[in-house]
């Protein structure tokens, strides 16, 4: 594995617990939102909820 690559995974390594959390919280958010929506006539409310989610978790973190 040459440098570059290792310092991918070791900058990856470093954000992933926050990322995941923030996902996770954001999905589920996103879910309890769209509740009663038909996702056939919406399909877009959910990516850009969560997207929005994450962003505002990560910023509050320092972290975007």
């Amino acid at each position: 594995m040459d440098d570059t690559s290792r310092l991918i995974l070791d900058r990856v390594g470093a954000i992933a617990p926050s990322l995941d959390e923030a996902m996770a919280s954001a999905i589920l958010q996103a879910e309890t939102r769209a509740r009663g929506l038909d996702h056939a006539r919406f399909p877009h409310y959910r990516p850009l909820s969560i997207r929005q989610d994450v962003r505002l978790t990560l910023e509050a973190q320092g972290g975007a």
